[in-house]
């Protein structure tokens, strides 16, 4: 138990910066005499960043044991914060900002990589779903601990009294709480190992196929993970009160479908939970920018967090048994594709809404998310359960 609970706790402390970020982007964007498109780029720079780690970590992954690569990812994430408190210019919350998106690509996949190695094959799927219900729900509990602050010493006060003391403590559970899984699990850290690895990884057509559907995925999502709070206030004037009370119910749907997901996953399979899965969250992407009611598109936007955790827990899960020899590659260039996505869907997300409206860049957006509905369907295979692995019981 105490293993499950420090893995959720590692998800959920990668999201309090960006929660921050997302919730006050307007306030901030004011701060530095900025908008909130230009502001919404430091997400991409982070995404930027994080897809170089995300390859390196590729490396990283046959040199040291998953459990030391978590605890650095931690560290990184609370450089960050730090950073991002301390900032008196848009180039210093840039730049600090940017540290989160290393601890991202290291934390993601080492977790990922450390349920394979912790728990028996069986119960990999509802772990992924509860560990991740540790990245959603971090947006249940911040809001309305940041706005509290915030009303007292403005937005740099959430770091300080929140995001700080969450990596203090999702560190303090990685160091204790976790089993020291010994050696990597390529003993080899030969050049041909190291390129072995990915070789392995890429030349599997359902692998390629599954990061594939993972970055287009994140490239369809970013928008709306970033700016949707920012389109609320500006279209329906909301308060940031009623901003973070909508950002606790998109965490509560997004919290639930985590939870659900691996009992979903188990009974429909992998890959048939992703394909119907992506079909719902690719008609509520494209539906909730355009329609002019603000409940109904509210409505659209809890279902879309409702529904995409079920994509992206078949889908790590696809990843997580595809290439069992090289698992901690795999899931590097699962964070990678995840990053990728995220840089890629922020940057052009921010540069269109310079120029075109929320709901113009909303639907455009969106309808990428259709390319993964007919990978899912047609060009990934799911590999069979049993590969001989015999993992560590957790405890």
């Amino acid at each position: 138990m105490l293993t499950t609970i420090t893995l959720f706790m590692a998800n959920f402390a990668i999201w309090p910066t960006q929660l921050v970020i997302t919730l006050f982007l307007i306030d901030i964007a004011e701060a530095f005499n900025s908008s909130p498109g230009v502001v919404g780029q430091v997400q991409t720079l982070s995404s930027a960043l994080a897809v170089v780690v995300a390859l390196l970590m590729g490396v990283l992954t046959v040199r040291f044991t998953s459990r030391t690569l978590l605890i650095v990812g931690i560290l990184f994430n609370g450089l960050s914060a730090i950073g991002c408190y301390l900032s008196t210019n848009f180039l210093g919350l840039l730049v600090s900002y940017a540290l989160s998106g290393v601890g991202a690509a290291v934390i993601l996949p080492m977790n990922q990589t450390l349920v394979a190695e912790l728990y028996p094959v069986e119960k990999r799927t509802g772990v992924l779903g509860l560990i991740n219900a540790g990245i959603t729900s971090s947006y249940m509990v911040g809001p309305p601990i940041a706005n509290y602050v915030a009303e007292i010493g403005g937005w740099r006060a959430a770091f300080p009294w929140y995001v700080i003391p969450v990596t203090a403590v999702s560190l303090i559970l990685a160091y204790r709480g976790l089993p020291n899984t010994g050696a990597p699990a390529v003993g080899e850290t030969s050049d041909l190992s190291l390129l072995g690895g990915f070789r392995s990884v890429l030349s599997n057509r359902s692998a390629a196929w599954c990061l594939a559907a993972m970055g287009i995925m994140m490239f369809s999502w970013q928008f709306m993970s970033i700016y949707s709070i920012s389109y609320y206030r500006e279209r329906f004037l909301i308060s940031t009160g009623m901003a973070s009370m909508v950002l606790i119910v998109m965490s509560i749907c997004t919290t639930s479908g985590n939870l659900a997901s691996g009992r979903v996953v188990g009974r429909l399979g992998r890959k048939t939970t992703a394909f119907i899965s992506s079909i719902f969250v690719a008609v509520f992407l494209v539906v909730f920018p355009v329609v002019p009611n603000l409940w109904l598109s509210l409505a659209g936007r809890f279902l879309t967090g409702l529904a995409g955790p079920f994509v992206y827990t078949a889908t790590s899960s696809l990843a997580l048994e595809m290439v069992p020899k090289f698992r901690g590659v795999m899931m590097a260039l699962n964070s990678a594709a995840f990053q990728m996505g995220t840089a890629l869907g922020a940057a052009l997300g921010g540069m269109m809404l310079l120029s075109y409206s929320y709901e113009t860049v909303g639907l455009v957006l969106g309808a990428f998310m259709f390319i993964p509905v007919f990978i899912y369907r047609y060009l990934i295979e799911d590999p069979e359960s049993q590969r001989g692995d015999s993992p560590t019981q957790a405890s």
